[in-house]
């Protein structure tokens, strides 16, 4: 599932080496999730038995042995809200998308080391997603998600910052510097649908099948397909997804019964004071950049929102899944701190 080049609105740098066929994108599917139904065999490989697939995650979280973040937790209206955290600087805060096994360490991991260096990132889990616990369906909204993203980073005393969004982030980070503009220095989006584009296929019986419970094998098989690089896959990778998702999975259910029903309640679900996100880009009055890649996402999505938005930037990277700051970790650090620390390309006078 879930162009021509003719123009160009800022500045484009397109790189690109074999690239494959458009797809990817921010799906509600299962089957865009790349998660497994259930089957007579599910659970078992080569005759070896594999844990069965049970909806009780442990009761402590399973972190990473990452010793390049630490893990806190803050209190945002109530909800003890966790986050990662690395270095020291100007505040750079990263928003995760919204599938039910994201989370900012299962998103940033591979990033805040190397970022840490000149900033001081921040990578937290959204409500209902990680280890954020929802507090019920007034969370649902992809609008109360931004609300609790504003009240975090103001919860947090952090000054003029940058952040960044994928996916379903590129929708929240919008969110938040259209409500609090003071806030935000330069903005950066990846791979984001939910952000940048109306243009969502109808909604099949297949994308509102609800996510049944996966075994750790499942998560394996379904990293293996949704990242292009498999060495990613590591047993510990393996495990902290498989936590995150068997926390969230049925919250996650509930949540798309409720706003990813239809295409015209999706959007809805995206909208900011009555238009949907992507309709007020000329309104964006700081720095943007989008960085893309083939086949993670659909190039004329990031295009269409470079068209609305004067003076924002490009850069489109070969060989990633969805998740570019993990496909391709080394060099979206490079190309986004460049660009964070440099100024902005020159207006016309």
């Amino acid at each position: 599932m879930r162009s021509a080049l003719g123009w160009i609105s800022g500045t484009l740098l397109i790189v690109v080496f074999g690239i494959a066929s458009l797809g990817g994108g921010d799906s509600g599917a299962l089957a865009a999730r790349g998660l497994n139904t259930p089957s007579p065999t599910a659970g078992t490989r080569g005759g070896d038995a594999d844990p069965v697939a049970t909806t009780a995650p442990q009761d402590a979280p399973v972190f990473s042995k990452n010793p390049n973040y630490k893990h806190a937790w803050i209190d945002v209206d109530g909800v003890k809200t966790h986050y990662i955290e690395a270095g020291s600087g100007p505040p750079f805060v990263l928003i995760h998308g919204a599938l039910s096994w994201e989370s900012g360490e299962v998103n940033y991991s591979d990033v805040m080391g190397p970022l840490s260096k000149n900033f001081r990132v921040i990578a937290p889990d959204i409500i209902g997603s990680g280890y954020t616990k929802p507090r019920g369906p007034q969370d649902f909204t992809g609008q109360a998600q931004g609300e609790f993203l504003v009240h975090f980073l103001e919860a947090m005393h952090l000054g003029p910052m940058f952040i960044g969004g994928g996916s379903h982030g590129g929708f929240l980070t919008q969110f938040v510097v259209f409500e609090r503009p003071a806030l935000i220095k330069k903005l950066v989006i990846s791979n984001s649908l939910n952000g940048t584009s109306t243009n969502r296929p109808p909604m099949t019986d297949r994308d509102r099948e609800p996510l049944p419970p996966q075994t750790p094998q499942q998560i394996r098989q379904m990293l293996e397909n949704y990242y292009k690089h498999k060495d990613l896959v590591t047993e510990e990778r393996v495990r902290l997804v498989h936590d995150v998702y068997q926390r969230n999975y049925e919250y996650s259910n509930a949540k798309s019964k409720a706003v990813a029903f239809s295409v015209d309640r999706y959007n809805q679900n995206l909208s900011y004071k009555g238009k949907h996100i992507s309709a007020w880009g000329g309104e964006l009055k700081i720095p943007l950049l989008l960085m893309w890649s083939e086949p993670g996402s659909r190039i004329d999505w990031g295009l269409e929102h470079m068209k609305r938005v004067p003076g924002s930037e490009m850069h489109i990277l070969p060989w990633s899944g969805h998740h570019l700051p993990t496909d391709q970790s080394a060099r979206w650090v490079h190309i986004v701190t460049d660009w964070l620390l440099s100024d902005p390309p020159r207006p016309p006078n």
